[in-house]
């Protein structure tokens, strides 16, 4: 019986971390401008990132997908860095400041992270689930989202073709 309650909430799990790939058409292909809070104190203008290959990662600390994901982003903005990349992290879950510090220590989150002001989920096209990924080109045009987790190397390689 505990065998069989495993294996039904790890499917369960599993299917709630789907992932979707959208490829955007024209019309709704601008990441919309943002100035949001970050975790340091400072603010993150969308306006810096201009001229960069960028992802934008909605993500939440109770979110255990995240948890995977997180050092996968760690390992890309390292390896990719040098190569005009860079990563904002949104946190969904802004009044648990503590713990989003937290987790940035655990993490060891070497990319800015900001809190929501609880527009930009909307502005941006809306999120079905966490983790939501844009991906967004030099020029400013997200390019594809990932609503869920996906593959490392599926993901690496979608910045590849970006850099």
């Amino acid at each position: 019986m505990r065998l069989r309650f495993t294996c039904v909430s790890l499917f369960l799990l599993l299917a709630g971390c789907s992932s979707s790939d959208t490829q955007l058409t024209k019309a709704e292909n601008l990441f919309p401008p943002f100035k949001l809070a970050a975790l340091d104190g400072s603010q993150i203008d969308s306006a810096q990132l201009k001229g960069k290959v960028v992802v934008v990662n909605f993500w939440a600390t109770w979110c255990a997908p995240c948890h995977l994901e997180t050092p996968w982003l760690v390992e890309f903005k390292d390896r990719y860095k040098d190569r005009g990349f860079e990563i904002v992290g949104i946190a969904l879950d802004p009044e648990n400041k503590e713990e989003i510090a937290a987790f940035a220590r655990e993490f060891k989150i070497n990319y800015p992270l900001v809190y929501s002001d609880g527009k930009i989920e909307n502005d941006s096209g809306g999120i079905l689930g966490v983790p939501t990924s844009y991906l967004i080109n030099r020029r400013g045009e997200t390019v594809q989202k990932h609503s869920g987790i996906i593959g490392k190397e599926t993901f690496a390689a979608d910045i590849e073709k970006l850099l």
